[in-house]
């Protein structure tokens, strides 16, 4: 009996780090096809029809600032995120593509994640603002990485 349940727990946690290789891969993946797809113009604005969660906005005063800034968007990392690509889609539209990572905590260890996430960032004229949207988030720790990503760019750009 006792081996069938070390037998089991050695099962459990050989999925479980199975499970978190194949998740890193696949993030790292899709965001390989994703930057190399940006050059066709219907796959960019299906991409950007598909951010519609609303992450952030903020009010500003200088656009053609923010507008320079994000143009020039090719910094490679905004604190825990490398941007792996970006293109501007429209004259206020611009599209982030990432990879961010965090760190989670079990007993003594660090575990190192990756996670793929894109960005539609919109200067809105109108409203004076800039808003950042993404796809729909899984969890907490995913909609706080899409938060801060935003607050982080933002906070770059102004």
């Amino acid at each position: 009996m006792n081996s069938v349940i070390k037998i089991a727990f050695l099962l459990i946690s050989l999925i479980y780090v199975f499970q978190r290789i194949w998740n890193n891969y696949s993030s790292k993946k899709r965001i390989k096809d994703i930057s190399k797809n940006l050059d066709s113009e219907d796959f960019v604005i299906s991409l950007v029809e598909g951010l519609d969660t609303f992450v952030i906005k903020e009010k500003v005063e200088d656009f053609d600032k923010i507008r320079l800034q994000l143009e020039g968007g090719k910094q490679i990392y905004i604190q825990n995120f490398e941007i792996k690509a970006f293109k501007k889609v429209e004259e206020n539209i611009f599209l982030f593509v990432t990879v961010g990572k965090y760190i989670e905590y079990d007993k003594k260890k660090e575990i190192p994640h990756f996670v793929d996430l894109c960005f539609k960032v919109v200067l809105d004229n109108q409203d004076g603002s800039i808003k950042i949207y993404s796809e729909l988030y899984i969890d907490l720790n995913d909609k706080n990485l899409r938060y801060d990503f935003g607050k982080n760019l933002i906070k770059l750009v102004k």
